[in-house]
């Protein structure tokens, strides 16, 4: 099983890249790759206003962004190559993001099935798209291990 995951550069993933790198990668069939996201500090752009905002309007603090880093690339490469090769038959897409809707579509031809896990009241579009979803809160209490 690939999997593709981000973390921030911060130290509050670091728990996660640890896992992620140390425990999940070593298992038996998992190839992980763990991409860091930057922080950059910089304005954002204010459509309604049309002005940049440097700092929170409320507090104050500098505002970060975390460029893309080819996630959803990566994740959507994979889902299409396993496809083709002939290793999957049920794929479980964990993501409310609606980019990944051709991706989906285009493996469903094949007569393969995309099954949506995310976030209740995200991703509609992308459950719809999939031939079956779930949202993860319903099963979370189950992920977390004690």
């Amino acid at each position: 099983m690939d999997l593709n995951a981000s973390v921030k550069a911060a130290t509050g993933d670091e728990k996660l890249k640890n896992w992620l790198n140390t425990f999940l990668d070593r298992q038996p069939s998992f190839r992980v790759t763990v991409r860091t996201r930057r922080v950059r500090s910089g304005a954002v752009w204010c459509n309604s206003c049309k002005t940049n905002i440097e700092a929170c309007p409320h507090c104050n603090v500098a505002l970060e962004r975390s460029p893309e880093k080819g996630i959803d690339a990566a994740i959507a490469t994979d889902l299409l190559s396993l496809s083709w090769q002939g290793v999957l038959d049920v794929a479980i897409l964990v993501s409310g993001d609606d980019d990944f809707i051709p991706a989906v579509e285009r493996i469903q031809e094949k007569g393969l099935k995309v099954v949506n896990a995310t976030w209740q009241n995200h991703g509609h579009e992308l459950a719809h798209s999939c031939w079956g979803s779930f949202p993860l809160d319903s099963v979370l209490d189950r992920l977390i291990r004690e």
